[in-house]
C-alpha cells in the first residue's frame, strides 16, 4: 500500500517535472523565434542603412538600429529573468510537494505499524487466555481423575 502511494506520488511528481521541462522548452523556442525575427529586422534595418544616403537619414537610421538593439537586449533580459523566476517557483513547488508526500507516507506507515502492533497484542492476549483456559480445564480433569 505504501509502495502504491509512493509510486502514484512519484508519477505525479515526474509528470509535473516533465510538464515544467516542456513549458521551459516552449518558452525557449518562443524566445529564440522572437530573437530570430528581431535579428531579421535588424538585418533589414542594417541593409536599408547601407543604401541610404549619407548624412541625417543615415544617422537617424543608425539611432533607430541602436534603439532596436537596446530594446531587444532589454526584452531578452526580461524574458530570461521571467523564465528563471518561473523555474525557481516550480522547483520550490515540486520540493514542497515531495516533502508533503514523504511526510504523508511516513505518517501512514507509522499508523499501519501501530495498528499491526495492536492487532498482534490482541491476538497474543487471546492466545494467552485460551492457553490459561485449557490449562485450567486440564487441571480440573486431573483433579477429577485423582478424586476417582
Amino acid at each position: 500500500r505504501d509502495a502504491s502511494i509512493c509510486r502514484r506520488m512519484q508519477g505525479q511528481l515526474e509528470a509535473a517535472v516533465h510538464q515544467q521541462s516542456e513549458d521551459l522548452a516552449k518558452l525557449r523556442r518562443e524566445v529564440q523565434r522572437e530573437h530570430d525575427v528581431q535579428e531579421m529586422r535588424l538585418a533589414a534595418f542594417q541593409k536599408e542603412l547601407e543604401h541610404l544616403e549619407e548624412g541625417v537619414k543615415a544617422e537617424e537610421m543608425q539611432r533607430r538600429v541602436g534603439m532596436q538593439e537596446e530594446a531587444l537586449c532589454r526584452e531578452a533580459d526580461m524574458i530570461e529573468d521571467s523564465l528563471r523566476r518561473e523555474a525557481s517557483l516550480r522547483d520550490e513547488q515540486l520540493r514542497l510537494a515531495a516533502e508533503k508526500t514523504e511526510e504523508a507516507v511516513r505518517r501512514e506507515a507509522a499508523a499501519e505499524q501501530r495498528a499491526l502492533l495492536r492487532d498482534a497484542d490482541v491476538r497474543e492476549e487471546a492466545v494467552q487466555r485460551e492457553a490459561a483456559a485449557e490449562q485450567r480445564a486440564l487441571q480440573r480433569e486431573a483433579d477429577v481423575r485423582e478424586e476417582a
